[in-house]
């Protein structure tokens, strides 16, 4: 049997006669090929291995996820007095929201006065770590709690979701406060919107899409149920009817409600009110930055134009007018309570019209 060495010097040799003589018989044809085959993958399943590694490298380190979620929902000073807007002063409005960083012991002391249970701190916890309190004064952000916290390179990421039906929650809790790591301070906070509470469809042209100027005249291309002063003037008069008989089937639909105002006392615009019945609730978006009201000021801020809720039922009521024969119906969206009281309703009116 031909040892190693031997092995090793015959295939040299046989390399070497193929390389002088201009000889490729089967055996160098076969392995040279197969070795240079060989090599190339390798090069290849290397360099992919290295491109990944090189992105999963930026990945963590431009972006950080803080696990360890530490946090309290209280309300004013615990005696469940609403936020006002005194209680701001200090503190960033973004996105609806209010919200301030609390860096040392003695800046905490003074929150801790002013609302009350906030999450514990020493003055030790403060070398390693920060505060963010929320103030919460819509109804979307109630049942709200922090669920993720991150940070990329300039902003920090503050993502609050909805308890569910089942956890345990009060529903007046209108303060969050979360301890966070100082590895994730940023100059930036971004707070990010609840999305369970948008209504979503594919079939429209997203809210916050649609140009200033939108028109009556293009929400009934659009296929909306419009409205104007108290008639009906959409392709389909009997779309809100439909869109309701579907949702009391338990049919996941969606509708868009464009109200068109012209009015000496209200003002002038439109009002576009997204519906979306869901898994037995009706999300809705109420959208007044193409409408001007009297006496209002938004300070050019879109977002507080818009206002989300959540449904348990539409209701239709009616009334005579002043004009014999006339009858006005109104649709309104019952708001999910927030109190165990039968007798209190809270609305959102949908639209009014004559029949």
């Amino acid at each position: 049997m031909m040892n190693k060495k031997n092995f090793v010097n015959s295939v040299w040799k046989k390399y070497d006669s193929y390389l002088n003589n201009d000889i490729s018989d089967d055996f160098f044809k076969k392995n040279i090929s197969e070795r240079v085959n060989y090599i190339i993958k390798l090069q290849a399943m290397l360099s992919l291995f290295l491109v990944m590694l090189s992105c999963v490298g930026m990945v963590y380190a431009g972006n950080y996820i803080y696990e360890e979620i530490i946090q309290k929902a209280t309300q004013k000073n615990s005696i469940g007095a609403h936020v006002y807007k005194d209680d701001y002063e200090g503190m960033t409005l973004e996105d609806g929201r209010y919200y301030k960083k609390i860096l040392t012991f003695e800046e905490y002391l003074s929150a801790k006065e002013k609302w009350g249970n906030i999450v514990e701190m020493t003055k030790e916890d403060f070398l390693n770590n920060f505060i963010v309190i929320i103030a919460l004064e819509r109804f979307e952000d109630s049942a709200t709690y922090v669920s993720t916290v991150g940070a990329d390179d300039k902003t920090l990421y503050i993502e609050l979701k909805k308890y569910q039906e089942n956890e345990a929650f009060d529903i007046n809790n209108n303060v969050l406060s979360v301890k966070i790591s100082n590895t994730l301070n940023r100059d930036e906070i971004e707070i990010n919107r609840v999305i369970e509470l948008k209504p979503n469809s594919r079939s429209y042209i997203s809210l916050e899409k649609l140009p200033i100027d939108y028109s009556v005249e293009q929400a009934i291309d659009d296929n909306c149920f419009v409205v104007s002063g108290m008639d009906i003037i959409s392709k389909d008069a009997e779309q809100l009817n439909d869109f309701i008989k579907k949702s009391e089937n338990n049919e996941n639909c969606f509708i868009r409600v464009v109200v068109n105002i012209d009015n000496k006392t209200l003002g002038k615009g439109l009002i576009i009110k997204d519906i979306e019945y869901r898994d037995g609730k009706y999300l809705i978006c109420v959208d007044e930055t193409k409408f001007k009201g009297i006496g209002q000021n938004y300070s050019g801020d879109k977002e507080l134009q818009r206002f989300y809720n959540i449904g348990s039922k539409i209701m239709v009521g009616y009334k005579e007018s002043n004009i014999p024969g006339e009858i006005y119906y109104t649709y309104e969206l019952e708001r999910i309570r927030d109190t165990n009281d039968p007798n209190t309703y809270d609305t959102v009116n949908i639209c009014t019209f004559k029949k």
